[in-house]
Parts: structure tokens; sequence; C-alpha cells
């Protein structure tokens, strides 16, 4: 891997390390789009592909499993308003 290559995977690597643990999964989930997306820009170099179609579809789908995992789990407002009675 080019070392350009090599420096743009571990400074992903780090941000998503940072991101915020929105849900369980949430970090897999950003690094496995990316990695997609990643993948889907190399294809594009190779044979032109609608590169915009990848990326959106990445995206919805990054949100419907956080729109998903969140709705599975109890807001946490309520949960602690449910332990005080």
């Amino acid at each position: 891997m080019p070392t350009s290559q090599s420096q743009l995977v571990e400074v992903l690597k780090e941000q998503i390390a940072s991101l915020e643990a929105r849900s369980p999964g949430y970090r897999a989930r950003v690094a496995e789009a990316l990695g997609r997306i990643i993948s889907s820009e190399q294809r594009n170099k190779l044979r032109r592909i609608d590169i915009r179609q990848e990326v959106k579809k990445e995206c919805t789908d990054l949100g419907t499993f956080l729109f998903e995992s969140r709705a599975e789990a109890p807001v946490e407002s309520e949960a602690s308003e449910g332990s005080d009675q």
C-alpha cells in the first residue's frame, strides 16, 4: 500500500476510535462503510461508476443502522426516570 494510503488508513482509524459510541457496533459500522467507500473510489478510477450513489448508499445505510439501534435501546433519560419510582 503506498504511503499516502497507509497514512489515510491510520488517520481514519484514529478518527473512528475517537468517535462517540452512539450505539453498540457504531464504530465498526463506520469503519466498514469507509472501507466500502474507499473500495468504490478505487473501482471508480478503473471504470467509471456512479461514486455519488455509492457514497449516498453507505451514508443512508449507516444512518438507518444508527436509527434502528437507537430505537431498540431505551432513551437514557427515560430509563433513569423509571428507576426513581
